[in-house]
Parts: structure tokens; C-alpha cells; sequence
């Protein structure tokens, strides 16, 4: 058991007892030891009890592991009377059992400052390997601490040394440490072999500082201009605390705009979303200035600055997965917001942690798409260009706040969307679903004239059921019992409406209340039905080379009890219904039409269109022979769904076809409520319900008298 002292510089003190031989120090969860602070590493340093010794291993840290004030490169054996620095961080290891106090003794006062003279430096003493034999470290292997007191000329003459603010997944940047009373000057970048000792009470001379670390930006407009004045938007070098000797004059160091006075900037406490490094904002300090200060605006200009700081446009598509790109991204966001706020550009209305969110969705996700994809209110949206988006809630479209910074960023979130289907990337025209089972379609320039438009709707969160369209009122008990018999007789059922009708809904209610038993096949050019259950292949159609025709070919061989056909509308349609009339019974098909006989007239079309010399006559009797029945939906001019007939195809008459309507909804006008109606029965009695009654099963005529 053992116990580490911790002392913030300026902060205050705490203890804390470890029963295990080894301990690891760092800024990030899953350390026995947090120290949130930005100069310290996820993974800094770790102490290790070994033989009854303690020993301080660096973790390869961005900003090194001090002990004494002396960085260590190999492990080292410390004593409680060691300091050991990580960050703006003081720690001493004692023996937990003869630990009476912490060894640590707080900042001294003015008064015992002033009576304390500063010892002389020691001569640097090599670390010692952990593979050394620990038995040859005696009490006097380790130098005391130097004691460097606050005094004023110390402060003034005294450069502190310059911390990265570390954060292993970006760039490292130069921020001027915390100087505290127990501060200690840096070791030199180059120390030389023996150095000398500073007699007692004397003033050290000030050491020269390191030249920053120049960010990635800066390093390639240096490139390309290797001398002259500092280009525009160049971050001036951030000072310490006190000023230092300059490294010796270059050219380009010599130019008026090089040798302006700087200012030290204001550091930001980083917030949970801030934590980390500063990144790359360290070469945007001069971030454009937005007009008029509107939130689109200033998230165009953020949204402008990140697109040129990662180069986003050559950004691999699968990268866009990668959780440490989006810490990465999100680091850089915070950077340029902090760098704009700074400069005055973000007013203070501006919810900075939204900006942040809607940046970072538009760079990396589907911008202002996501929180409409994510409220469970929304059916569809409907994105007319890039200012200008509208959603349909209960049923009516209306227009949306949000909107995408700019024609460039939906290209891109367009880009992404079509990334799961590579062969519609770069046509005009392409469509597939989301991740979350949305459908989408997009159009892209020259065909849409008036910019990038794009629609996408959502999948229903819950799996409809014949019982749960009930409780909905999109058809009645007796219809949904009906169609219950006609499953179970095996009819070929054809599920019709116009767009937006609720088709794809009722197919899959139809679909979930086949037999559990049977073996189901379900054919879609965009995947997006949920039949939720077992014995159940779903294929989707990935044109050109493989279309719902091809798709229904090899079904056919996947010997199904049940076709599930999600939307005709091509050359499948001659396959499908020759497939229905000679022996696939139980087919379940979607297609758009405004009534049950203009449906069957555009099957009848699609027949013949699919370059088959197909005479007229011939096509209408195969369709009479594959379709029972016909299920038609609408939907009403206050956004609600209803099933509006339910006929039986029972042959042809006069050269057309003849279909008698079983069910039918009725309207009754308009109220606060919507448009009134009620469902009704006509009457009719199929035929198939006969021949279930003649093999035994029970019927309830009482649907039919309604």
C-alpha cells in the first residue's frame, strides 16, 4: 500500500491511497489517477512499486514526466522527498504505512519566501533504469529539490518553460504553462555535457526558448513563401508569460509584420466537449469574419474554415465511421469557435454548443438531416434546395427552420448518402435508404435546374398490424378479418394508391399475418419492408446490373410459399403475373394507381411495355387469372390514410375489366377533426369465401352486411 500527494500549482491538496504495485497517471477515464488538464497526456505516466522501491515510467507523454525538475527519459527510482511534474501537476510517493503527513508541503508564504535563499543547482544526475540494480540507490543517489521561491526578480528575468498542450490524436501546439510558486525553470533543448553550478542567492540567467511548433497551415504557406512578411491569417508566436531573447534574426523573422510585439492571448478552460488540443486552429487565427452575423452564416464560415483545415474533400468516405475522426473534427470545431469568439465574430446569442453539433453533422453526417431523422414526429422530408427544407408532420407538409449552410455542404451530405450504393455516386439521379431504414431518392444538376433537391421517408417505427391500422382507422375490423380470410385462402392480393397513400404499410401488415409456418420471399428495389419473422429472405434489387426482373427470377427458385413484391414498375411486371396465374398462389404485390381499375390498367401497360409484342387481350386475361383482389388506398387532403376500396377481380366484361367492390369508405364531409367518413359493406360475397365455407371453415357472414 502507498499514497500519492497531488498538488495542483495554485491549487489545492489531496491524498490518495492505492493498495496494488502499479498505478497509471493520465487526463482521460480509465486511469487510476485523473488530471484534467490539456498538457497532460491520456496515457502520461505510470508509478510502479517494485522491491519496496518506487519507480516513475513516462508513457512516451508529449510533454515529458519531471522529477526534481529534471525531464526523465528511462524510468527512475523516486523517494518521498522527490517531486515528480506532469502538467501543471506536483506528486510524491510515500509508504502508506509510515506516511503520518502529506510530504508535500504547501506554497510558501511571502514572509518564508523572503528569508530562504535558493540552493545552488546540483550536476545532472543519469536516470536510472528500471533493469538496474535497485540495491545500489543509497539516500543520497537523488539531488534535493531546487527551491525556486516567487521572488520578483526571479519572475521577471526567469522565462517559463513552454508545455505542449497535449492530445495524442492531433497536432501539438505550444501553450504558455501556469506559473506557480514552486515553479522551476525548464531544462534546455540542448543541455550541455556538464552545467554549471549557480553560486548561492545568485539570479540564473535567462535561458532562450525553443521556437514554436509551426501548424500545419503556417508550415505550407512557409513553403511556399520562404521569406518576407508573414502571409495574412498567420498566428502570431504565443509568448510565456514574460518576455525572452529572440533566436537569432532571418530574413524572414527581420520583416516589419515579423517583428509586431506579441500579445498574449486568453486561454479558454476547455469544457467536456473542449477537452483535448487545440489542433490545427492554432494556423486560423485570422477565421473569417461572417456578414451579418446570422447563425447560418457563422456556421457556413465554420463550416468554410474546417473544409480548408482537414481538406475534407479528400477525405475517404469510410473514414466517416471513424470515431476518432469525429473526435478529431470536433477538437478542430471547438478550436475555430474559440478562435472566432475570441475575435468578436460569434455574438452571444449564438448557442455555441448547437453551432458546434450542426458543424460538425454537416461536415462529417447529413447536417440538418439528422434531427429531423431523429424526431419521431416526422414521416418525410423533403429538401427543395439547400435553404430551403420541408417535413410532413400528421400528415401535413410544412417548412422546416434548419437548412444547410450552403449548396456545396448538401452535394456533400448527398455524396455521403449514395455511399452504400457506389453505382448511382455521380449520376444525376440516384436513390437507396439510410442506415435507419429510410428511403430516399436525390436529384442532382443538370436535371434539378433549381439546385441539389432530395427526399427521404422514414420507415415507421413500429411494425404495423392489421389490428394496429385498425385501432388507426385506416380500415375496419370487418375489412382486416376479411383480408385474413383471403390470406388464409391463398389469393393473389395487389395493394394499391397514389404516393404518399400508406401502401408499403399495409403490405407489411399483410405480410406479418401470413402463417408462421411458411416460407416467404420478399423482392424491393429500395429494401424497406419489416415483415418480422423467421423463415423470411428478403432481396433488393441493385440496378443495373441486378433489377427487381432479375431479382424475380432467382426468387422463383428459392421455392417460396409466398412472393412479397414490393413495388411494380417495369418489365417484371409480364414475370410476375405469369408467375401468379400458374401456381404462386398467395402473392402479395404493391403498385401506384388512384383506383382499383386504373391499377390493373397499368399492370396491363407495364405488360406490354417491357418489349414484349404482347396482344391486349392475351395480357388482360392473364392478369383476371393471377389477380383476386385489388386493395386500394388514399390518402385525404388532411394527411390521414384510409383503405378506400376492396374489389374482387372476377373477369372481363365489355373488353375491360369487371371488379365488384366487397368494402368501400365513404366520406361525409369535413370537421375540426379532418374529413368524416365510414366504412361500409356492399354486400358482395366472393367467390373464394364460398369455397371456404363448402371445405369447413368458418366465415362470419356478418362482415359482409355492414
Amino acid at each position: 500500500m502507498f499514497v500519492v500527494v497531488i498538488t495542483e500549482k495554485g491549487g489545492e491538496q489531496r491524498r490518495m491511497d492505492f493498495d496494488k504495485s502499479e498505478v497509471t497517471i493520465g487526463r482521460v477515464q480509465g486511469n487510476d489517477i485523473i488530471l484534467p488538464k490539456g498538457n497532460v497526456s491520456k496515457r502520461h505516466s505510470r508509478i510502479v512499486l517494485k522491491d519496496g522501491k518506487f519507480i516513475i515510467v513516462d508513457l512516451k507523454s508529449t510533454n515529458g514526466t519531471y522529477v526534481n525538475g529534471r525531464k526523465i527519459t528511462s524510468p527512475l527510482v523516486v523517494k518521498p522527498s522527490d517531486k515528480i511534474y506532469i502538467g501543471d501537476f506536483i506528486l510524491a510517493v510515500e509508504d502508506g504505512e509510515t506516511a503520518s503527513q502529506p510530504s508535500v508541503s504547501t506554497p510558501a508564504t511571502p514572509a518564508a519566501a523572503a528569508v530562504r535563499k535558493p540552493p545552488s543547482i546540483p550536476p545532472r544526475r543519469p536516470p536510472v533504469s528500471a533493469e538496474d540494480s535497485l540495491d545500489d540507490l543509497g539516500a543520497d543517489s537523488v539531488p534535493p529539490p531546487p527551491i525556486v521561491p516567487p521572488a520578483p526578480p526571479l519572475v521577471a528575468r526567469t522565462a517559463a518553460p513552454a508545455v505542449h498542450d497535449d492530445d495524442e490524436d492531433d497536432d501539438d501546439i505550444l501553450v504558455p504553462p501556469t506559473i506557480g510558486p514552486l515553479a522551476v525553470p525548464a531544462p534546455p533543448v540542448k543541455p550541455p555535457s556538464e552545467p554549471p553550478r549557480i553560486p548561492s542567492g545568485a539570479v540564473p540567467p535567462p535561458r532562450p526558448m525553443a521556437p514554436p511548433r509551426m501548424p500545419q497551415a503556417a508550415r505550407e504557406v512557409s513553403e511556399r513563401e520562404p521569406s518576407g512578411p508573414l502571409p495574412t491569417g498567420a498566428p502570431p508566436r504565443r509568448p510565456g508569460p514574460v518576455a525572452v531573447p529572440a533566436p537569432p534574426p532571418t530574413a524572414a523573422s527581420t520583416s516589419p509584420s515579423a517583428m509586431r510585439p506579441a500579445v498574449p492571448e486568453p486561454i479558454r478552460k476547455p469544457t467536456s466537449q473542449r477537452e483535448g488540443a487545440r489542433a490545427q486552429s492554432e494556423g486560423s487565427l485570422a477565421a473569417p469574419v461572417p456578414r451579418g452575423g446570422r447563425p447560418i452564416d457563422i456556421q457556413r464560415a465554420v463550416f468554410d474554415r474546417l473544409s480548408e483545415m482537414m481538406d475534407l474533400r479528400r477525405v475517404e468516405l469510410s473514414r466517416l465511421g471513424d470515431e476518432e475522426f469525429w473526435e478529431k473534427a470536433e477538437n478542430t470545431i471547438c478550436d475555430i469557435v474559440e478562435t472566432m469568439e475570441a475575435a468578436g465574430s460569434i455574438p452571444k446569442s449564438i448557442d455555441q454548443d448547437a453551432l458546434i453539433k450542426d458543424v460538425l453533422n454537416e461536415a462529417l453526417g447529413l447536417g440538418p438531416l439528422e434531427d429531423m431523422l431523429a424526431d419521431s414526429e416526422v414521416t418525410q422530408i423533403l429538401v427543395v434546395r439547400a435553404d430551403q427544407i420541408y417535413v410532413e408532420r400528421g400528415g401535413r407538409i410544412v417548412a422546416s427552420e434548419r437548412s444547410f449552410s450552403s449548396e456545396r455542404a448538401l452535394l456533400r451530405v448527398i455524396e455521403r448518402m449514395l455511399s452504400r450504393r457506389p453505382d448511382d455516386r455521380g449520376a444525376p439521379i440516384g436513390e437507396g435508404r439510410l442506415a435507419d431504414g429510410s428511403r430516399f431518392v436525390a436529384m442532382l444538376p443538370p436535371v434539378a435546374v433549381r439546385g441539389p433537391c432530395v427526399g427521404i421517408r422514414k420507415p415507421h417505427r413500429e411494425a404495423a398490424t392489421l389490428d394496429g391500422l385498425v385501432g388507426r382507422e385506416v380500415l375496419s375490423k370487418s375489412m382486416a378479418e376479411f383480408l385474413e380470410l383471403a390470406l388464409r385462402a391463398r389469393r393473389n392480393i395487389v395493394v394499391s394508391g397514389g404516393v404518399g397513400a400508406g401502401q408499403p404499410q399495409l403490405l407489411g401488415a399483410l405480410g406479418r399475418a401470413l402463417p408462421p409456418d411458411e416460407r416467404v420471399v420478399s423482392i424491393e428495389d429500395v429494401s424497406t419492408l419489416d415483415l418480422s419473422r423467421e423463415h423470411w429472405v428478403a432481396l433488393e434489387a441493385h440496378p443495373p446490373q441486378v433489377g427487381v426482373r432479375e431479382l424475380l427470377h432467382g426468387a422463383l427458385r428459392l421455392r417460396p410459399d409466398r412472393l412479397v413484391v414490393g413495388d411494380v414498375r417495369g418489365a417484371e411486371a409480364l414475370e410476375l403475373v405469369q408467375a401468379m396465374a400458374t401456381g404462386s398462389d398467395g402473392t402479395l404485390v404493391g403498385m401506384h394507381g388512384s383506383s382499383p381499375r386504373e391499377t390493373l390498367s397499368r399492370l396491363e401497360t407495364l405488360m406490354e411495355v417491357g418489349g414484349h409484342s404482347l396482344p391486349t387481350q392475351v395480357a388482360r386475361s392473364l392478369i383476371t387469372q393471377a389477380v383476386s383482389l385489388v386493395v386500394q388506398m388514399v390518402r385525404l387532403p388532411d394527411g390521414a390514410r384510409r383503405v378506400s376500396h376492396i374489389a374482387e377481380l372476377t373477369g372481363l366484361a365489355d373488353g375491360g375489366f369487371e371488379l365488384n367492390d366487397v368494402f368501400a369508405w365513404k366520406a361525409d364531409g369535413t370537421g375540426p377533426d379532418g374529413v368524416r367518413g365510414r366504412f361500409l359493406a356492399s354486400g358482395f360475397v366472393p367467390k373464394f369465401c364460398e369455397d371456404l365455407s363448402r371445405r369447413g371453415v368458418q366465415i362470419n357472414q356478418a362482415i359482409f352486411k355492414e
